[in-house]
């Protein structure tokens, strides 16, 4: 129902995309944690952080910002997400952005057809990521939640 009121009011002109964008990120903002690292915090101390840089590309697209903390924000800059956690954080993404990240990857390769090329191809283009950071291989499930299973990482 607020959706297709929104959606109504943006075709008669009365809101514009920034006016959605603005709502969505209102609506983001009422988690009380950063996606990065995962510490709690007041909503309003959250920045927007857009997961495939401006400056690389990246758009306004819901699917591509999230909010996290400044220090996190500040530190990946206009880093590849997969890079910065490997060489800055030294760690694994939590699940959740390493499946949000791999399905940005994966629909902008879909949008820009880029499925089926080469790595030597992917080397010569201009893409929002890194492709090299992309993992071949995933840790186990206890590896990510060794306390369901009892055990040690």
């Amino acid at each position: 129902m607020i959706r297709a009121k929104a959606f109504k009011a943006y075709k008669e002109g009365r809101w514009n995309i920034h006016g959605l964008m603005q709502f969505n990120v209102a609506k983001i903002k009422e988690n009380n944690f950063c996606w990065y690292c995962g510490k709690e915090m007041d909503p309003k101390e959250l920045t927007i952080d857009h997961v495939f840089p401006r400056s690389k590309g990246g758009d306004n697209d819901m699917d591509n910002i999230i909010m996290v903390c400044k220090s996190c924000n500040s530190s990946k800059g206009n880093m590849d997400l997969f890079e910065w956690y490997a060489t800055v954080r030294k760690e694994w993404p939590p699940l959740y952005i390493l499946t949000h990240y791999l399905k940005n990857i994966y629909l902008y390769c879909e949008e820009h057809g880029l499925m089926s090329k080469h790595s030597y191809e992917l080397d010569k283009m201009k893409l929002p990521f890194n492709w090299k950071y992309i993992p071949l291989t995933f840790p186990q499930p206890i590896e990510y939640y060794p306390e369901l299973f009892n055990a040690e990482p």
